[in-house]
């Protein structure tokens, strides 16, 4: 038995294990601090009385409400993060004992694990430090703007981009940690050596890892979805939203596309000794789901085996996936019908 699987130790990961709490209560006590902040900042410059006013509402004001969600985005991300490094770890060592692994696989599987490249999660950080400027062109479209102190910054405005650069920074690093996973758990799905289809609940962390590849663009189109009281942000709406869509379907039907294809395989393999079973070759079912279980199969057997295993889906998926993935899918719907509602207050309120 290998000894429990570890990771290099990042800056982040250095921050959440010396701090004795647990991941989402450093994201609320963080969320308030920069909200907090946000507060405190605003009431220096003297922007707060805008943010107050009382024919306006916080999420009416552009940069109240950026100046808020991106705070809490800021707040959040680095524990979703930590989630991601901790869920993956998780499904990991499950699949240690779950699966009967040859000599050597799985060995290998966890030591790529334990080695994510440090260089390419800084790109993708770097990439993702150009999401705020790409937001913002989005919405004013006149790159000059940023350029007239007068015009354009305050401290609210500062404050948006430093948020924003936190969550982008983060978010980046959050996207190549997903893909460096794939990679991983695609590569074990590919080396399971067999299959056992009475227990097919043993390949679910691979299914729990996929789910969580949705996470960012869900997140990215829940922010979206919110800024759609905003008519000034229809070019983000218009344009990011398809790709926070995107973001949130594709990465995890590519995850679970490994473990689909060896499903997909061993199918096949067990139809075809059913097949030679069915013939005569009374060898045939040795070493099959079935012929484990059984040593002596009839023909009525057969047919039965037949029909369940041609009956087995070759998506890994279950009532509890689809649970978990109708959940997360209210998020940006919740987000949306939230911003749609406030807008239709805010034109009732208005007539």
């Amino acid at each position: 038995m290998s000894a429990r699987v570890t990771t290099k130790s990042a800056l982040l990961d250095r921050f959440f294990d010396a701090v004795p709490l647990r991941p989402y209560w450093i994201a609320l006590l963080l969320a308030i601090v920069f909200v907090a902040s946000l507060a405190f900042i605003v009431t220096l410059s003297g922007d707060m009385a805008e943010f107050v006013a009382e024919e306006r509402r916080w999420w009416e004001l552009r940069d109240a409400r950026l100046g808020i969600l991106l705070a809490l985005l800021a707040a959040w991300l680095p524990t979703v993060r930590r989630y991601e490094r901790m869920g993956a770890r998780n499904n990991l060592e499950e699949l240690r004992t779950s699966v009967s692994w040859r000599p050597g696989d799985f060995e290998a599987a966890e030591r790529a694990f334990s080695q994510p490249d440090s260089k390419r999660m800084l790109r993708w950080s770097s990439v993702g430090l150009l999401l705020p400027p790409i937001f913002a062109l989005l919405v004013d479209r006149d790159p000059t703007l940023y350029f007239r102190e007068d015009a354009y910054w305050g401290a609210p405005q500062v404050w948006s981009w430093s948020m924003g650069a936190i969550a982008g920074w983060n978010a980046g690093a959050l996207v190549y940690l997903i893909a460096f996973h794939r990679r991983c758990f695609g590569g074990l799905a590919a080396s399971i050596p067999k299959i056992d289809f009475f227990e097919l609940g043993k390949l679910a962390p691979f299914t729990r890892q996929a789910l969580r590849a949705c996470i960012p663009g869900l997140l990215l189109l829940s922010f979206v979805a919110f800024q759609s009281v905003d008519s000034g942000f229809i070019w983000v709406v218009g344009v990011i939203g398809p790709i926070a869509l995107a973001l949130a379907v594709v990465p995890p039907v590519v995850m679970l596309r490994g473990i689909a294809q060896r499903l997909r395989r061993a199918k096949s393999d067990e139809l075809l000794r059913i097949a030679q079973a069915l013939r005569g070759d009374s060898d045939a079912m040795r070493g099959s789901s079935l012929g484990e279980r059984a040593t002596e199969l009839g023909f009525g057997d057969l047919l039965a085996y037949r029909s369940f295993v041609s009956n087995v889906p070759e998506w890994p998926t279950d009532g509890t996936l689809r649970f978990r993935v109708l959940v997360y899918a209210a998020i940006p719907i919740g987000s949306w019908l939230g911003g749609a509602f406030v807008e239709r207050l805010l034109d009732v309120a208005l007539d």
